[in-house]
């Protein structure tokens, strides 16, 4: 289901630490940017107060790119 009412980018991925996670979101940014390779990115930027998530839209990924960012995020969580 597309939700995105805002027009932006919406195809890409969405984390939202759920109550059993042990992390939130400002941890998965600071270890996604202390790694290797190093991963930038941030909460999302139209969350409200509250709202724990982020997103990350393939649009801004050279080839091969998102192969790594993925095998990144898995490794983190």
């Amino acid at each position: 289901m597309n939700d995105n009412i805002l027009g932006v980018q919406p195809f890409g991925l969405t984390i939202t630490p759920n109550s059993k996670a042990d992390f939130t979101v400002e941890d998965l940014v600071k270890k996604l940017k202390s790694g290797d390779p190093p991963i930038w990115t941030r909460k999302a930027f139209f969350a409200k107060e509250g709202e724990d998530y982020m997103e990350i839209h393939m649009f801004g990924l050279n080839p091969g790119e998102k192969k790594i960012v993925g095998d990144r995020i898995v490794e983190v969580l």
